[in-house]
């Protein structure tokens, strides 16, 4: 996943990437307020919301375990 990318998600339709994080930065995506869940459907991939106004969201991937 690239920061940057657009992917399609079940809750928010198509999104940018606005972060990456690893498999074992999860608690970093988290203390960033990355926690909202979008649904993502991937092997390899988590994605995360994080609200940053009045209906404005910006999104991390999280990998994997």
């Amino acid at each position: 996943m690239l920061i940057g990318q657009y992917v399609k998600t079940l809750r928010f339709c198509r999104i940018k990437i606005d972060a990456v994080f690893s498999a074992d930065a999860k608690e970093a995506a988290v203390s960033a307020g990355f926690t909202e869940p979008t649904h993502y459907q991937d092997i390899d991939w988590i994605v995360y919301g994080k609200s940053i106004g009045q209906n404005r969201m910006i999104f991390a991937a999280v990998g994997r375990e």
